[in-house]
């Protein structure tokens, strides 16, 4: 649950940050590799993004295989031609 503030409370932290004045000591990186390490932290969202695609993609083939063992285990003409057209896509 969020804090909730009185006015007084409000005051006197207002007062607290300005005579503290946070916003001058903010500084970011100096440093060549501080500069580059914190470049990269809009790279975190692609790089979670292609993680969630790739398990997609891996789930998505595990759900292949499972139909083909079970049509596999059929051993049917029509289970047959079905395995075959989904082998082919990614047997290659």
């Amino acid at each position: 649950m969020p804090r909730t503030w009185t006015p007084e409370q409000k005051a006197k932290q207002a007062a607290l940050i300005h005579n503290w004045q946070p916003w001058n000591n903010a500084t970011g990186a100096t440093t060549a590799q501080g500069k580059a390490t914190s470049s990269m932290n809009a790279c975190k969202g692609y790089k979670r993004k292609k993680k969630r695609e790739s398990w997609r993609e891996f789930k998505n083939y595990l759900r292949t295989i499972e139909l083909l063992t079970q049509l596999a285990v059929k051993n049917t003409p029509e289970a047959t031609a079905a395995f075959e057209a989904i082998a082919s896509k990614y047997l290659k």
